[in-house]
């Protein structure tokens, strides 16, 4: 059944930008193109003819019977090999390529959250209305049209077949705050409409409500790990963008607590080095807690000056050195992208000459630091 949403009068201008720096993107605009411009625009132009997604498309039906409903399978989960017919089996680490088919919503869901990206990025840089245009068929489809629109929950993200607990997929939207950034960004074009933007609104509140009082969403609250906080990113992302400062500045407070919680007094994260994966789930978690300190920014609540953030930077910088073992587990090449980000937002940051060293070391270009630190990505 679809939900009815109310119309909210609460009107977003591009200022209003979750993760992005409004005046850092005008300056660059001002500037005129460069070459960091290039790799955003040719993105942005390789999906400007491109038909809108929706939850509608996917092949399969989630366990509701309603196509609205977002539907996707958990992630390390498959068949098991020793009982083909009876629950899968968790491999930490190992992600099911069945979980990007089109039998589900979560590759459509990220390339819904990328295209968004993009798009408004170059409309905030050019102000050429085909990338807003287009930016805003996509948010209709996915969020606005009633033939097409996901209904504001994720009661079916990642389903274990076999398994009676429910699922939790609350993991998946963590990149909100990218989408939700990307709105504000349009908020000053005419290609959405002061009824579109109400209607944004009011999924995000109405997903924002569910998150907060679900099942799903309070165990996600209480997890201690990098799921944790990825859920407060959710939270007080989507609380600015619907003009709640109070929720959102709790969300990053929580956030700031997690984080004297997970840091042990070496910097690492003993959490995550747990995992299969240890030092991409180090990168992910700091990356959540890198969110929430931009998030605070924008709500009054400081993380950047936080002792453990410090340290659990100073406990990754050394393996920029690619060469450098990692003494924990981890199954698969080292995030050394997700790194390199890591340090060459800190150095913006922390104003720190060799933290941004440390991240031309692990791969970062230099020259792109303006455009990447304005979008924040």
């Amino acid at each position: 059944m679809l939900v009815a949403f109310a119309l909210m009068s609460n009107p977003l201008r591009a200022d209003d930008a979750i993760l992005s720096d409004p005046a850092a993107l005008a300056a660059l605009r001002a500037a005129g193109p460069s070459a960091a411009w290039k790799g955003v625009l040719h993105q942005a132009d390789a999906v400007l003819m491109l038909t809108a997604a929706s939850v509608m498309d996917k092949t399969s039906i989630p366990p509701s019977g309603d196509k609205h409903d977002y539907y996707t399978l958990g992630s390390y989960y498959w068949p098991d090999p020793a009982n083909p017919s009876g629950p899968y089996i968790n491999k930490d680490g190992q992600h099911n390529p069945a979980c990007d088919t089109d039998a589900y919503d979560k590759a459509a869901w990220d390339q819904l959250v990328h295209r968004l990206d993009v798009l408004s990025a170059a409309w905030a840089l050019t102000g050429q209305a085909p990338y807003a245009e287009q930016a805003a068929r996509l948010a209709r489809a996915w969020f606005v049209d009633p033939a097409t629109r996901m209904n504001p929950n994720l009661t079916y993200g990642q389903v274990r077949p076999g398994h009676k607990d429910p699922p939790n997929g609350v993991i998946e939207t963590g990149n909100l705050g990218r989408l939700v950034d990307s709105l504000t960004l349009l908020a000053d074009s005419p290609a959405l409409s002061a009824a579109d933007q109400a209607a944004l609104q009011a999924w995000m509140k109405a997903y924002l409500a569910w998150l907060k009082d679900s099942w799903a969403g309070r165990k996600e609250a209480a997890a201690s790990n990098n799921r944790g906080v990825w859920y407060d990113v959710q939270v007080a992302a989507l609380a600015l963008y619907v003009g709640d400062g109070a929720t959102a500045r709790a969300a990053v407070q929580r956030s700031g607590e997690r984080l004297a919680a997970q840091v042990a007094a070496d910097g690492s994260l003993p959490a995550e080095l747990k995992r299969t994966k240890s030092f991409s789930y180090s990168v992910y978690d700091l990356k959540a807690f890198f969110t929430c300190a931009r998030l605070g920014a924008r709500c009054g609540v400081g993380l950047w000056g936080a002792p453990p953030l410090h340290k659990a930077v100073a406990y990754l910088a050394p393996y920029a050195d690619a060469s450098k073992d990692w003494p924990y587990p981890q199954i698969e090449a080292k995030d050394m992208k997700g790194l390199a980000w890591l340090l060459a937002m800190a150095a913006q940051a922390w104003k720190q000459d060799a933290l941004m060293q440390a991240a031309v070391q692990a791969g970062w270009d230099e020259d792109e630091s303006p455009l990447r630190a304005a979008l924040f990505k």
